[in-house]
């Protein structure tokens, strides 16, 4: 079946989590190098999440339209690995965004704070869909959008 592996194996995860009985201490870990598996995870609302990355370091041109310098090689050839705990990260999240709690006319839900979370990162663009003008993450685009999503969330009935 045609597709890309990690909508395969999310599309797994939540058919595992649908079935009677489903213990929701299981525990997932994703390998990978595409930026959009924090979002699929986050996404899954799953608290035992991890995502197992290579580091991976990219050198600039020593001049305008030169050649890449190579990375120079460890005398061991090491590889490193990153693990990220997405339940950390849901954590921070929490922290972050729990300064809305006491201002909002609906009940908080940190499950659909972190949907719109995911939102928020799509709109500064993904391998998928390019980002809205003026939303560049160099430029600040991510506090941009937390500070305006914590104005506006006040306002509106849920």
């Amino acid at each position: 079946c045609p597709g890309e592996g990690e909508h395969k194996i999310m599309d797994f995860i939540r058919a595992e989590r649908a079935k009677e009985g489903y213990d929701p201490n299981t525990r997932h870990c994703m390998y990978g190098l595409d930026a959009d598996l924090i979002m699929l995870g986050m996404c899954s609302h799953e608290p035992h999440f991890s995502l197992l990355r290579e580091e991976v370091k990219f050198t600039r041109p020593s001049k305008p339209g030169g050649r890449k310098k190579k990375a120079k090689k460890t005398e061991s050839n090491t590889i490193c690995f990153h693990l990220l705990h997405l339940s950390i990260l849901r954590e921070y999240l929490s922290w972050e965004f729990i300064k809305v709690k006491d201002s909002i006319k609906f009940d908080y839900d940190m499950e659909r704070i972190i949907d719109d979370w995911v939102l928020m990162g799509f709109l500064i663009g993904n391998d998928f869909i390019p980002r809205l003008p003026n939303m560049h993450i160099h430029d600040d685009a991510l506090p941009l959008l937390y500070k305006t999503y914590m104005d506006v969330l006040p306002t509106l009935d849920g």
